[in-house]
């Protein structure tokens, strides 16, 4: 029964995916351009629309819709039409860059928009900072957009001892929610088959794809073919218990493969690297990485020996599975006497001072790791990672190519020439 499970829901997805119709319905220039995950992109979208002087011509229709539907405030006791509204506004005397910002009268609203981009450390409390002090306002709210609504983490919302309170500081809202509910309100009232609606219709769809929500009607097929009787349900129920567990073991075969191949890469060039196996190692982690444990991030940590830190601080490099996908990165940790280990999250300039007699970078990241790669395209970091990046946690088609041996050898061996080529390059 198990088999006829897997089977029928196979031909449902490989039909799903050739099928054709309603496709004037779904068909999405976002997602033709491949856009759709591209952070920059869509929040220059959502910006223009919410702006009163935006390329749309409708004025302030739209930020008002916005304000109730989205930030949960009456704008009516406001003229919207005077909103400023701005894409990546600049802090002064910092490299900082607010994603979407309002401002109008007594508000100033910081919205930080994450669609898969790696959060940066302590960005929403200097986004809560600069709130308080631009205005004068003594609780600002910094929105925080997510795909599904996700709370910022304490590496964002914290600086030193000082912490927002997520439950007053931080407000959280979702493009599968909030903002597909404001973009459906906004082509309500487009009564007419105009440009601006058919616009609003592409970013809808972009943004349904996006969010999963048009995977919903494959889901309901599938469920009734699950519900078709009670050993297809028993069967499906068995399958669902032995799915983390096939997780579990994808991951960590990808982790052994990684672990082999640069084992190999390290010996044939003669680096002085000492493998860390209590730091985040991979065997240990995965399980908790799928029982969405803070901070389980399975990984390999190679410590790079021929760098003379000061205080116990070591220089890393390290391979990883994050919230977004896979990477490798150089990063700086501490080991204490009492043998515990912290990632330095704020590099010092004496750190930086010291990093740059062994690795020959020109800048450091906000965040950690200071310096790295999306794997295997080679992208920085910083950037917004691409559709071959597996991402473990959602197992997006990247990651779930990697069940074939073959197809994961080979992808492992196109990861480890990345690290060779943008990182072990570096060290001087």
């Amino acid at each position: 029964m198990i088999e006829n499970i897997l089977k029928n829901v196979g031909e449902i997805v490989g039909t799903s995916n050739r099928s054709n119709t309603d496709v004037h319905k779904d068909y999405s220039l976002f997602s033709v351009l491949e856009i759709v995950e591209k952070e920059v992109i869509m929040c220059r979208m959502l910006t223009d629309l919410i702006n009163p002087k935006g390329a749309h011509g409708r004025g302030a229709a739209f930020l008002k819709i916005f304000f109730t539907e989205v930030l949960g405030i009456d704008g009516n006791g406001y003229d919207l039409k005077k909103a400023i509204v701005q894409k990546e506004h600049v802090i002064p005397c910092s490299t900082r860059r607010i994603d979407i910002t309002i401002e109008i009268d007594d508000l100033f609203i910081p919205i930080e928009v994450k669609i898969d981009a790696c959060e940066q450390s302590q960005q929403c409390f200097d986004y809560y900072q600069y709130a308080k002090k631009i205005k004068k306002i003594e609780n600002p709210i910094v929105y925080y957009l997510t795909k599904y609504g996700n709370m910022p983490s304490e590496r964002s919302t914290r600086r030193g001892s000082k912490k927002l309170s997520v439950e007053k500081d931080i407000c959280t809202i979702s493009f599968r929610d909030n903002i597909t509910r404001w973009l459906e309100e906004c082509i309500a009232i487009e009564d007419n088959p105009t440009t601006i609606k058919v616009i609003l219709e592409q970013y809808l769809i972009a943004v349904k794809e996006m969010t999963g929500i048009l995977d919903m009607e494959l889901t309901n097929i599938i469920k009734e073919n699950i519900l078709a009787d009670s050993e297809s349900f028993n069967a499906a129920i068995s399958i669902e218990k032995t799915l983390n567990a096939a997780k579990i073991d994808l991951t960590e075969k990808v982790f052994a493969e990684i672990e082999k191949q640069m084992d190999s890469l390290i010996e044939s060039k003669g680096y002085n690297f000492t493998k860390d196996r209590t730091w985040y190692y991979y065997k240990d982690k995965i399980s908790e990485f799928y029982k969405k444990k803070k901070e389980s991030f399975p990984g390999i940590t190679y410590i790079i020996n021929g760098s003379k830190m000061y205080k116990g601080k070591k220089l890393i490099l390290r391979v990883e599975c994050s919230d977004f996908g896979l990477y490798s990165g150089f990063s700086l940790f501490q080991q204490h006497s009492n043998g515990s280990s912290e990632e330095i999250f704020e590099l010092s300039d004496t750190d930086k001072q010291n990093i740059r007699k062994y690795l020959d970078v020109d800048h450091f990241d906000d965040d950690t790791p200071f310096y790295s790669v999306w794997l295997p395209s080679g992208k920085s970091g910083s950037e917004d990672q691409d559709d071959i990046t597996p991402d473990f946690r959602e197992m997006n088609d990247a990651a779930i190519k990697l069940v074939d041996e073959e197809y994961r050898k080979e992808f492992v061996e196109k990861s480890i020439n990345v690290i060779q080529e943008k990182l072990l390059s570096l060290i001087i």
